[in-house]
Parts: structure tokens; C-alpha cells; sequence
């Protein structure tokens, strides 16, 4: 008898976990893993709307948003897409369009480009764009020696405890790590040795 009741109850939490999973919008959505650059470039289109899914637009579309725009074949399509895609993130909170998130969107990837472009890739594409875009200014930036070879200084990037949601709809890390590697500036795993100093520039 124990048995059987032990039974029914673990059926009942599988068919109740699945049915959360069904019902609760964006629940799939919280898990998913960033695709790589390659994977959201749409070659089809034009220079610039080829690249549109790339950086922090990629993290805040969701999965049918992506293989919806990767299937598009005209710019007029996309640039249609483009529009519908900020309407439906439209925040009934602000009349101004700068507090709206494509507003804030706008401005902060203007900022990236300024501050993280490195060569040919412009910063709004870059690690540390992304980040920028999708929570705003970090509260402290540190810096600490890579202890690991072939990495430049290892940059730290130190959001609030309780930090606001970001355009992505999630909260930030509490840290992110940056270093120089070939190329380009990229998010890097945490130090194992903590020897961090304040930004100068902060």
C-alpha cells in the first residue's frame, strides 16, 4: 500500500512539473544557451540587418523569434519583423520613447560601440557590449593579473546584489569576467586567485 501511494504521488509531480513547464511562458526560454555568432547571422539580408540578431538582441529574442528572422529572404521582411519585435516588448510604464527598451536599447549600443569596439567588430557585438546593453553600467569595475598564461589583465564587472531586470527580462551576475584574448575581449571563467583593484577610470 505504501508503495502504490508512493507511486501516484511521484507520477502526479512529473505530470505537475510538466504542465508548468507547458504553462509558464518563457519557462523553456530561461534555459537556453546562446548561439553562437555564425548561427544568428541571416545571410540573406543586408550587411546591417544580416547582423541585427547578434549581441544582446540574440539573448533577449526567444527561440521562434530567431528561427523566424533567420528565415527571412527580404530586408523589408526583416525590417517589418524588426518593428513588431519592439512592439510587443512595448513597457506601458513611460510615454518617452528613451525609457522604452528600444530607447534604452539605442542608446546603450551606442555607448558599446563607443567604448568596446575592437577591429572589425563593433562593440554592440562584442562580450562586453552584450552585458553593457542588456544591464546598464556596472556599480564597480576591478582588475586583476591573470595567473593564467596567454591572458591579458582579467576585467571585473560588479553589479547590486538586487540590480533590476535587464532588457533580457533576467537579473544580472553578480560579477563578470573579462579578458584580452587574441584578438578581441571576451568573457572569460572567474580567477582562481583574487587580487582585485579598483578601476581608475571608475
Amino acid at each position: 500500500m505504501k508503495s502504490f501511494w508512493i507511486s501516484c504521488v511521484a507520477r502526479s509531480s512529473i505530470a505537475l512539473a510538466l504542465v508548468c513547464a507547458l504553462a509558464l511562458p518563457g519557462a523553456a526560454e530561461a534555459k537556453k544557451k546562446p548561439r553562437p555568432r555564425e548561427e544568428l547571422t541571416n545571410f540573406l539580408l543586408g550587411s546591417e540587418l544580416s547582423l541585427w540578431l547578434v549581441g544582446a538582441i540574440g539573448r533577449m529574442a526567444t527561440e521562434q523569434e530567431i528561427d523566424r528572422y533567420l528565415g527571412l529572404t527580404a530586408d523589408d521582411e526583416a525590417e517589418a519583423f524588426i518593428e513588431e519585435f519592439w512592439s510587443r516588448r512595448h513597457s506601458a510604464e513611460s510615454v518617452w520613447p528613451a525609457k522604452q527598451p528600444r530607447g534604452i536599447y539605442e542608446v546603450r549600443a551606442g555607448e558599446a560601440d563607443r567604448l568596446f569596439t575592437e577591429g572589425a567588430r563593433l562593440g554592440r557585438h562584442s562580450d562586453r557590449g552584450i552585458v553593457h546593453i542588456l544591464y546598464g553600467e556596472p556599480a564597480e569595475v576591478k582588475y586583476e593579473v591573470a595567473s593564467r598564461p596567454g591572458i591579458g589583465a582579467i576585467e571585473v564587472w560588479v553589479y547590486p546584489k538586487k540590480a533590476e531586470k535587464g532588457l533580457d527580462g533576467k537579473s544580472p551576475k553578480r560579477q563578470y569576467f573579462f579578458a584580452k584574448q587574441g584578438e578581441f575581449t571576451v568573457e572569460t571563467a572567474p580567477p582562481t586567485r583574487r587580487r582585485l583593484r579598483p578601476s581608475p577610470f571608475g
